[in-house]
């Protein structure tokens, strides 16, 4: 079997993965989010779109300050950033753990703002999981193909349920529907979507 084919039909098993580490990590994640005043969420590539979408979810789900930055601009830019920065908890996402830029922005922010780091990656023991005071790990997600289908399932599991309305388990929206992932989703999985943001 190719790796992706074997990528692609491995998707749900990666979610129902996710879905249990991060119902068994939800009170250690919430008691870490409970500290944070105010989030700046880094990404690049692929990653920044997905830490624009939760900076948003943070943002209205706690009524708290959230933005989300480009690590290389952050770099680019980091002086007029200093504002923004002061006070901010740190939220990587990354795919590998390793992109150059959103390690070292991170790294600066630490020493020049002393910001807490919270992180989430598809790789065990990456530098971003060495800056982070707390880490969600999900090796299980890595993509070999650089489909980047399974690195997104946090993002289905978490967000789905602000998206759209849940459909009934026999409509053609439960059946079939277009998320970051792409994939079919079954009625099992709302059952353990749901219950993240309960």
């Amino acid at each position: 079997m190719y790796i992706t084919e074997r990528e692609l039909r491995g998707q749900f098993e990666a979610l129902e993965k996710t879905l249990a580490l991060l119902m068994q990590s939800r009170d250690k994640a919430r008691a870490q989010l409970d500290e944070v005043k105010k989030l700046v969420v880094l990404g690049c590539g692929s990653s920044y779109s997905l830490a624009k979408s939760a900076a948003m979810q943070f943002a209205q789900k706690t009524g708290r300050a959230a933005f989300a930055l480009a690590a290389g601009d952050l770099l680019v830019n980091f002086g007029d950033y200093a504002k923004l920065l002061e006070g901010a908890t740190l939220l990587l996402l990354s795919r590998s753990g390793a992109t150059s830029e959103l390690v070292r922005a991170a790294s600066l922010c630490r020493e020049g703002f002393g910001c807490r780091v919270l992180s989430v990656c598809a790789r065990e023991n990456a530098p971003v999981e060495e800056l982070a005071d707390w880490s969600l790990n999900i090796p299980w997600a890595f993509d070999e193909a650089g489909l980047e289908a399974l690195t997104r399932l946090p993002a289905l599991a978490r967000g789905w349920p602000r998206r759209a309305r849940w459909p009934s388990r026999r409509s053609a929206a439960a059946t079939q529907t277009t998320t970051t992932c792409s994939t079919a989703v079954t009625g099992r999985w709302y059952r353990y979507a749901r219950t993240l943001w309960s």
